[in-house]
């Protein structure tokens, strides 16, 4: 059995005459949806492995097993440590596997995936790193997904994808600097047995992995069959399964919460008659519309349920995890595929009576593939599962927390707001107030509408005054050719006097109406202040929105204030905000509030209060 080392720099070039030979030992370490790592012990006396293994570099772990030559695995040195022994000095080297690469580089600010297909995504993500290269199953590259991120490295936004729709990533055993995406689950061919004795047969079965050490860990801590799913968002700003359009596999079902809102949740029916019912609210904070239109908010519900399900389905039962020791495999075992366990183990009980403590038979996906291998022999460490996800440990928790406190404020903010218009205007029949109620881009959804409405008469401050400056009066009216009471001979005239009794003269005139000759100077009547309200109100008062009367709707009447009167009237709330979600042409534009009467006059005070949540969206 030997093993050895290529070594590179850090753009890919290879170093040294040939590889590092003097290996005494490694370790590799495979992981699914994640970066592995390695471990390598070489001669401390060897300059030249001490010259070529430093800080940074990458390698290629090489080794001939059972005559086999591949690839075990890649990696960058992090840590180089020289040691001293009575055995001997030994240099030791190792740290995170080669897919390390993919989380030193960070996709910054806004990097925004809108209907775009699986295998559009992972190669644009994938090409951020130099020498990368990306792979994605035929049944998912052309999956439809909706993605934006914000201040996360390559690996985490890779990581999100596969997470949220139930893919899996991996390092690719035979390619250099080659990920893998895709559900992967595909049968390995590979069997685990307990087998009591080693026979000549049983050791030429490449397919065949006798267990050596064997360990069983079954987990419900983390089970849950009821979900109610939350995305990007506070409180009633949170995204949730109201616009989602998705049927299957769990139908999206409804509860009225302690406050009254709607609640949206899904749940496992077969695991609830199982286990019972075990219920989560689950936060996916990285899941947000891209912008705030219809379409966007629709996609977003999906995607939010895409993710509920992958986890419901992930967690609807308890987790049985098995940690199994084989020796001398030549296969490479991939994490994400599946590899068929039947193992049967007896213990001999008081009584005479073999009781089976242990009893497996069926297809068990690898979640890790840990392989010691030194120059006597090699062994390899499975940890696998019934449920193709990881068991999340306490720190892990902590780290997904801090991480998504560090990355909170880099995404566009969802909160709710409320904002206050009050309209004074006039109206009369045939003169109707008109309130607009607007909703831009900013807005991402509608929670109320609350309309108040209040009429009163006109009302004034002052008396009526006129102007000053020079003016004249008329005196007298010519009326000649006009019939008048009694007659009056030629050149007749009219006149009024202070009681409006009319009077005839007869003047040697011109025939034509008499005037002052001329005025006094300047005219002028001193204002009279103090407030007067008109006798008037509106009456038969009609409700439109955007052209339709929606008087019935709004107000249980079909027409208000039949007898005129000061009117105080609150719309109905959610009838109003259904009408302007559901308006033709969407919620974003400007709603047009019309305020009519068929009689009287007056005022028309409308306050407009409005309840939303908002996204800061940039516009271009």
């Amino acid at each position: 059995m030997q093993i050895w080392l290529d070594v590179y720099d850090a753009n890919g070039n290879k170093l040294g005459e040939g590889p590092v030979f003097a290996v005494m030992d490694a370790e590799i370490r495979r992981v699914l949806d994640g970066g592995g790592s390695w471990s390598a012990r070489v001669p401390g006396a060897d300059k030249r492995a001490g010259e070529l293994l430093q800080a940074e570099r990458r390698v290629k772990l090489w080794g001939e097993i059972r005559g086999e030559v591949r690839l075990l695995g890649e990696g960058i040195i992090r840590r180089a440590r020289l040691s001293e022994t009575a055995s001997g000095l030994t240099y030791e080297v190792g740290g995170p596997d080669i897919v390390d690469e993919l989380k030193r580089r960070n996709v910054l600010l806004a990097r925004i995936y809108n209907q775009r297909t699986v295998a559009e995504v992972c190669a644009d993500l994938v090409g951020l790193v130099p020498g990368w290269s990306v792979t994605v199953e035929a049944g998912i590259a052309d999956e439809v997904i909706d993605a934006r991120f914000d201040g996360v490295t390559v690996l985490k936004a890779l990581q999100e994808i596969v997470g949220r729709y139930g893919y899996h990533l991996r390092l690719s055993a035979t390619t250099s600097k080659l990920l893998e995406v895709g559900s992967f689950g595909g049968a390995s061919g590979l069997r685990i047995n307990r087998v009591e004795m080693a026979t000549r047969e049983a050791l030429a079965n490449r397919a065949l992995l006798m267990v050596q050490q064997i360990s069983r860990e079954e987990i419900s801590e983390d089970a849950y069959n009821w979900v109610l799913p939350l995305g990007a968002g506070e409180g009633e700003a949170a995204l949730t399964l109201e616009g989602c359009t998705r049927t299957e596999p769990y139908a999206v079902q409804q509860m009225t919460g302690a406050d009254g809102r709607v609640l949206y949740f899904l749940q496992d029916a077969g695991s609830v008659g199982e286990y019972g019912e075990i219920r989560k609210v689950a936060q996916w904070k990285e899941i947000a519309p891209l912008s705030n239109s219809a379409a966007d908010i629709e996609n977003a519900a999906n995607a939010l349920y895409d993710a509920a399900v992958e986890a419901l389905i992930r967690h609807k039962e308890p987790q049985q995890v098995y940690g199994v020791t084989v020796q001398q495999t030549t296969e490479a075992i991939v994490p994400g595929d599946t590899v068929l366990m039947d193992y049967r183990a007896q213990v001999e009980q008081g009584d005479g009576t073999r009781w089976d403590y242990l009893r497996v038979n069926g297809n068990y996906t690898v979640l890790e593939v840990r392989e010691r291998i030194n120059l006597d022999n090699s062994a390899t460490v499975l940890e696998i599962s019934n449920v193709d996800r990881y068991p999340e440990t306490v720190a892990q928790r902590v780290v997904n927390g801090i991480e998504q406190i560090e990355l909170r404020n880099l995404k566009p903010g969802i909160v709710s707001s409320t904002r206050s218009y009050v309209y004074d205007r006039e109206i009369a029949p045939g003169f109707a107030a008109q309130v607009p109620i607007e909703f831009t881009d900013a807005t991402l959804r509608l929670l109320r509408v609350r309309v108040r409405l209040k009429t009163s008469p006109f009302r004034v401050t002052a008396s009526a005054a006129a102007g000053g400056g020079d003016h004249r009066h008329r005196v007298f009216t010519f009326i000649y050719g006009t019939q008048v009471l009694p007659p009056v001979a030629d050149n007749p005239y009219l006149a009024r006097d202070g009681s409006n009794n009319v009077m005839y003269a007869k003047l040697q005139t011109t025939g034509t109406d008499i005037y002052t000759y001329d005025a006094s100077g300047t005219h002028t009547h001193a204002l009279d202040y103090g407030i007067s309200d008109d006798v008037q109100t509106p009456s038969g008062v009609t409700l439109r929105l955007n052209g339709t009367d929606r008087t019935m709707e709004l107000t249980g009447a079909a027409s208000l204030a039949g007898g005129g009167g000061n009117l105080d009237v609150v719309l109905d709330a959610g009838a109003l905000s259904n009408l302007i979600t559901g308006a033709a042409g969407g919620l974003r534009q400007v709603h047009v509030l019309e305020v009519r009467c068929a009689g009287g006059q007056g005022r028309a005070e409308v306050t407009v209060e409005i309840f939303e949540t908002t996204q800061a969206i940039r516009l271009s």
